[in-house]
């Protein structure tokens, strides 16, 4: 979908009023989903465009996200709250993964 693409918060907003501007050329039932369910709730699927989220990565709320908050240390999480560190870090084990193959494979 085009909202998704748009690589600012202010062009996906632009796009939405166009949107809604343009429903009445839409067939009924999709312009009734859209009026009912996408244009209340479509802020919180773009949140990640918004400034305070730039470069950073939502905090979840899960039991898992909630195991790793208990049982690594706090330096490791920490590298995970932005994009470059959890790059990093996600190399880091694949470069690690791939050590261990090859000793598995030549072993």
């Amino acid at each position: 979908m085009q909202i998704f693409k748009q690589p600012t918060f202010n062009e996906v907003i632009n796009y939405i009023n166009h949107l809604k501007k343009e429903i009445k050329y839409y067939p009924k039932h999709l312009s009734e989903y859209l009026n009912k369910n996408f244009f209340p709730e479509y802020r919180k699927y773009l949140r990640f465009l918004e400034n305070d989220y730039i470069n950073h990565l939502e905090p979840t709320n899960n039991k898992l996200e909630n195991y790793n908050g208990n049982t690594m240390p706090r330096y490791e999480k920490k590298s995970y709250r932005t994009m470059k560190g959890l790059w990093s870090a996600l190399m880091h084990k694949k470069d690690g993964w791939i050590k261990r193959r090859k000793q598995d494979l030549t072993n």
